[in-house]
């Protein structure tokens, strides 16, 4: 008479499948006394690495973004500095705006003392929100021909919505028939 299998053990343990023989590396048989462990879920593991990846991905935007934004605003400063730094024309003696200093109108281009060029009345008022000193440097053409230089330098910081004369010198001998007056940043 056969016997039938015995019954399954706990946590749904399997008997020996070799009966009462030996392993197939010739140790004897010894069950797992807790049965098949759980199938463990990747689950955890996925969620985590997706809230690490998200995060990474927010700080590499973030900072490409704060750098973009870096990179633009030095350009536009860049942009602006070499705009002031080109001479544009002015009309002689009336009033403009050039580097966030107004200059007002009433200002001439003349002869100095010992014959060289000037400008006489010229006063500018800071119109920027820092405290900063005003350096024009004004170029006089005449047909299209640079003939003169006069720098201009208002020898000290002027704070916001203050306004000052100005200091002007040339070195260049003055001629009286110019017909174009430019100005640019001194320096």
């Amino acid at each position: 008479m056969t016997q039938p299998p015995p019954p399954p053990g706990p946590y749904g343990q399997q008997p020996n499948p070799y009966g009462q023989q030996p392993g197939p590396y010739g140790q004897p048989y010894q069950p797992n006394p807790y049965g098949t462990p759980p199938k463990k879920s990747n689950k955890t593991l996925w969620i985590v690495l997706g809230i690490v990846g998200f995060v990474l991905l927010l700080c590499c935007g973030g900072f490409i973004g704060l750098f973009a934004f870096v990179w633009n605003e030095a350009d536009n400063a860049i942009d602006e500095e070499r705009e002031n730094d080109t001479p544009s024309a002015v009309e002689h003696g009336d009033s403009f705006e050039h580097d966030d200093f107004r200059i007002e109108s009433g200002w001439s281009v003349v002869s100095d003392d010992l014959g060289d060029f000037d400008i006489e009345g010229l006063t500018v008022t800071n119109e920027d929100d820092t405290s900063r000193s005003a350096s024009l440097e004004f170029t006089i053409y005449r047909d299209d021909v640079e003939i003169a230089a006069i720098s201009c330098n208002s020898g000290g910081t002027l704070e916001p919505d203050v306004k000052t004369a100005v200091d002007c010198y040339s070195v260049d001998p003055y001629v009286a028939d110019f017909d174009t007056v430019k100005v640019a940043d001194s320096f």
